[in-house]
């Protein structure tokens, strides 16, 4: 039950922010991203 609701959980977190950060959901990984590729700003 708790796997299905964390499930859940990650599942509504990257419908919700996919738009503004490409669905990275750990800020460790775009910082990198953005430092070593310059990673592309989202366009709205």
């Amino acid at each position: 039950m708790i796997g299905l609701v964390h499930l859940l959980v990650l599942a509504v977190l990257m419908a919700t922010l996919g738009g503004t950060s490409g669905a990275r959901l750990n800020p460790a990984v775009t910082i990198a991203l953005t430092a070593v590729a310059g990673s592309p700003r989202p366009t709205s």
